[in-house]
């Protein structure tokens, strides 16, 4: 079953354009860090898909005011059924910048939000835990 979610996800990951995009851009920004192993890029791709009905890709072919609304719209609907984790995902630095925005919005007590980023600052994940 769970293999099956996993390959369900990936395919569905791939017809929207996310591997030749997201996981492609990816895969270069960390082979651009010191410390890169493969097995670090693979176990990111795992977390990603496993999240993914909790996760917001940030992308720069959508305005600010789309993706911050696509936050919000999950953000209530993870609260409502109790799943307690949203996650964000951004690559490039443009992408970062806007995930780093919309963190902002929601800084308060509202959620409590985990980041982690690398040190060229062109890919981030933050999970907003509530």
């Amino acid at each position: 079953m769970h293999i099956k979610i996993i390959k369900t996800y990936m395919c569905n990951l791939v017809s929207s354009g996310y591997f030749d995009g997201h996981f492609k851009y990816l895969y270069e920004s960390m082979l651009e860090e010191e410390d890169f192993n493969i097995i670090s890029y693979q176990e990111k791709v795992k977390s990603i898909v496993k999240s993914l009905p909790y996760t917001v890709f940030v992308d720069k072919r959508r305005d600010y005011d789309a993706i911050s609304g696509e936050v919000k719209f999950k953000l209530d609907r993870l609260k409502k059924y109790g799943a307690g984790r949203l996650v964000l995902h951004a690559l490039s630095r443009v992408n970062v910048e806007t995930t780093l925005k919309i963190i902002e919005e929601y800084d308060d007590d509202s959620v409590r939000i985990e980041i982690d980023i690398n040190t060229k600052k062109t890919i981030i994940t933050a999970v907003f835990i509530f």
